[in-house]
């Protein structure tokens, strides 16, 4: 694959931040993905150790301070192995900025969107999903290792609006943020099948908002 042809360097100065952009571009284009999507699926993936893009299969198989490896495969077949700098995964719409920076064409996504849809309309396999429901209970913290031996904390929320409720997992910082009683707005998340449960997935920073600070719950009494 050649490097920088065609392509400026603009915000992205650092060779390694052109490089990998510029290869994840590439691989949306083969394989006809909507960029965005496989964008965040390699930050699902470098999260919760692997996530898939339509026929792609992605997983994180190593961590570092600096960087991360993945491996995509597709039907058990390696379409390719490369790294991505951690800041790169860290920063929001990254690739979408290199794209309009770079006067690029992407596929559109022609799934159809739900706008706002109620928690008994989910489905797995749904993405960009938004919608609005209350935190109706948050389980106890858990600590998980992944495979490379890091530890992390998560809980599951449930959540709740006037059609049903749904898992949503919380991890680390996110924990502390919300409370039982809390009304919040979900924006741009995926549902996932879990040990026998729905859940709706979270990636970013910016995607629970509180819109309404609820009153604590109040528990019940031990006898």
């Amino acid at each position: 694959m050649s490097r920088y042809r065609g392509f400026r360097r603009g915000m992205y100065h650092r060779s390694a931040d052109f490089t990998a952009l510029e290869y994840i571009y590439r691989i949306s284009i083969k394989y006809n993905l909507d960029s965005n999507d496989l964008f965040s699926s390699f930050v699902e993936a470098w999260q919760s150790q692997e996530s898939r893009c339509e026929s792609l299969l992605i997983e994180c198989r190593e961590k570092t301070r600096d960087y991360a490896i993945f491996l995509i495969t597709k039907s058990f077949n390696v379409v390719a192995q490369f790294q991505l700098p951690n800041n790169i995964l860290h920063e929001t719409n990254s690739l979408k900025k290199f794209i309009s920076e770079n006067g690029l064409k992407q596929k559109k996504n022609t799934k159809v969107k739900v706008d706002n849809p109620s928690i008994r309309e989910l489905k797995v396999g749904m993405k960009r999903i938004n919608l609005t429901g209350t935190i109706t209970e948050i389980s106890k913290t858990n600590i998980v290792f992944t495979r490379f031996g890091e530890a992390n904390k998560v809980a599951n929320a449930k959540l709740t609006d006037e059609t049903g409720f749904i898992q949503l997992p919380l991890w680390n910082q996110k924990i502390q943020t919300v409370a039982p009683g809390d009304l919040v707005q979900i924006e741009n998340a995926s549902v996932a099948y879990f040990r026998g449960k729905l859940q709706l997935r979270i990636r970013g920073r910016d995607q629970l908002k509180i819109i309404n600070k609820g009153k604590p719950m109040k528990q019940p009494k031990k006898e």
